[in-house]
């Protein structure tokens, strides 16, 4: 049985915000939250990988990281990558700007995903709710935020995900330098 069976015509939801009835503005943000949990996913991933190839690619490791929340995958990314510097240049790899960006990308999509959305502004947009509470009381914050908004959030997200797989490839080659160099020294 579908839930739409399930309600009684009078406990629809109005169309405005019943994607049943095609509503654009819900789709679109249904969209946009579900590729900014996806790339997060695929950034939080490239972190649990980044752990495995830093690490000699064993198994112990997926293990150990496994159930890891994103700051502590980011904690131990900036341990194990904190020294590494560029093959070419032999600069710092950026390591701790890229550290400092995931952390903000975290915080920016903690702020959106453990908020509660709906449909109340009288233009019908999108807007997220947040509660907090100061000081023994309780604040409701109430913020139009567009899907477009949340997609750009996705798209930093998805690069992001890809400075962290170069600093791994690139960290993988010098080791693997490092290792043929040594071996021909001996």
């Amino acid at each position: 049985m579908t839930i739409e069976a399930q309600l009684p015509d009078q406990e629809r939801l109005p169309p405005e915000i019943d994607s049943r009835d095609g509503a654009e503005p819900l789709d679109e943000l249904f969209i946009a939250l579900g590729r900014l949990v996806f790339e997060f996913g695929q950034l939080e991933e490239a972190l649990h990988d980044a752990l495995w190839m830093a690490l000699g690619g064993r198994d112990e490791v997926r293990i150990l990281s496994a159930g890891l929340g994103f700051r502590q995958l980011l904690e131990r990314f900036r341990a194990l990558y904190a020294g590494f510097r560029d093959p070419v240049t032999g600069a710092a790899a950026g390591v701790d700007d890229l550290c400092a960006l995931l952390d903000n990308l975290n915080t920016e999509r903690n702020r959106e995903v453990h908020s509660v959305w709906g449909f109340w502004a009288d233009n019908g947009r999108p807007a997220r709710m947040r509660r907090t509470s100061r000081r023994g009381s309780l604040a409701l914050k109430l913020e139009a935020v567009e899907p477009h908004e949340l997609l750009a959030l996705a798209e930093r997200m998805r690069l992001a995900a890809v400075k962290v797989w170069e600093v791994a490839l690139d960290y993988e080659r010098q080791r693997q330098m490092e290792e043929t160099c040594g071996e021909s020294l001996r």
